[in-house]
């Protein structure tokens, strides 16, 4: 059981950890800056979900500018950038309008990130108690009524689908890092995923 644990915790450290790290490294130095920009289809999608399109904005940009750009982030990673480009010598030259590259697609991917999470998050909510957690608490029934009957498990069963929920959540986190764009179908894919990993580990719960 503690191995299948680390296991499934370790799946959940990649998503919530490694793979945003990752992403904020390789997404500014080889997309495009159109593909960091916030794009049409999920602009429309917040807009059928009754989302005040103009509040987002709104508050997307405040605590944007009162995370990087009051705080002098912002202005000082691009500026520094800037001074290297500007010496004149090639290497430095070459190096920092490179890096005055990456820092401008990094905070438009990072401002991304703070759109979708303003934009969406009602929608974990929803996805979370409306789907997620009623599979949940089914499996749950399921696993009491095998026990009762038959005393077992599925150990196999439990792993895969353990395995696969773990995959879910670490993906519902790192959700808002996508590099493409967050559409109706891929948020009920990602819900509806995870409340059937959740029942079928959760009926296959091994607790020995």
């Amino acid at each position: 059981m503690a191995r299948s644990t680390n296991r499934f915790v370790t799946v959940i450290y990649f998503w919530w950890l490694i793979a945003p790290i990752l992403s904020a490294m390789l997404f500014p130095a080889f997309m495009p800056a159109e593909g960091l920009q916030i794009q049409a289809p999920e602009v429309d999608f917040a807009i059928q979900c009754d989302r005040d399109l103009a509040q987002i904005n709104e508050s997307a940009r405040a605590n944007f500018d009162a995370w990087f750009v009051q705080t002098g982030i912002l202005r000082q990673t691009l500026t520094s950038s800037v001074h290297a480009e500007d010496t004149g010598w090639s290497g430095y030259s070459w190096m920092g309008g490179m890096t005055h590259k990456w820092f401008a697609k990094f905070w438009m991917f990072t401002y991304r990130v703070i759109w979708r999470w303003t934009a969406f998050w009602p929608l974990y909510i929803a996805g979370i108690f409306g789907i997620v957690a009623p599979c949940l608490g089914d499996g749950l029934v399921v696993r009491a009524r095998k026990r009762y009957e038959f005393g077992s498990y599925n150990p196999l069963a439990f792993n895969i689908w353990g395995t696969l929920l773990s995959l879910g959540i670490g993906l519902m986190i790192y959700l808002p890092m996508w590099p493409w764009s967050l559409t109706a179908i891929v948020m009920a894919s990602l819900f509806c995923g995870l409340g059937g990993f959740a029942w079928f580990a959760t009926a296959n719960f091994r607790t020995s």
